[in-house]
């Protein structure tokens, strides 16, 4: 959960009986849940890419500062 999520939590702690507090707090998880998921997706298909195509993206993109997550990514799914 990230500080939007906190924001909204706290906000519906000091009154749960609040409509708009319930309902941001609900945008805020479901807003949530679809970043999530999208990231999910991209750690399975980054995983699956062989190392010499990744490192390939990671040098010819400029990404070379993303090349520690990635590799998180990729370490991760060869040991599950």
């Amino acid at each position: 959960m990230g500080r939007a999520g906190y924001y909204a939590g706290l906000g519906f702690s000091t009154d749960t009986a609040d409509p708009a507090k319930g309902a941001l707090m609900q945008r805020v998880q479901e807003q949530e849940t679809a970043i999530q998921t999208t990231l999910l997706f991209f750690e399975l298909e980054w995983a699956a890419l062989p190392d010499a195509r990744a490192q390939e993206l990671l040098s010819g993109m400029g990404l070379s500062s993303a090349a520690t997550t990635c590799a998180t990514y990729a370490a991760t799914a060869t040991t599950c």
